[in-house]
């Protein structure tokens, strides 16, 4: 709750951002979101944190999501 991520130069909460890309309540928990101590780096589908992006010469980490089959 009032968690937020700077994309675009502008900063959201993540309710903000997962109304307008008008994903549904019962849905948004399922939504991964990537954190570390200063807050939110990242969320699936909807983008990072505008601290978090790479320039040259810094190491970077690929993450990857699957969805698990029932």
């Amino acid at each position: 709750s009032g968690d937020r991520i700077k994309t675009g130069g502008l900063t959201k909460t993540l309710k903000k951002l997962f109304i307008e890309k008008k994903i549904p309540r019962d849905k948004r928990e399922a939504v991964p979101v990537i954190a570390d101590e200063r807050g939110v780096i990242g969320v699936y589908g909807l983008g990072q944190d505008e601290r978090c992006v790479p320039v040259s010469g810094d190491t970077v980490y690929k993450i990857t999501f699957e969805e698990l089959k029932k």
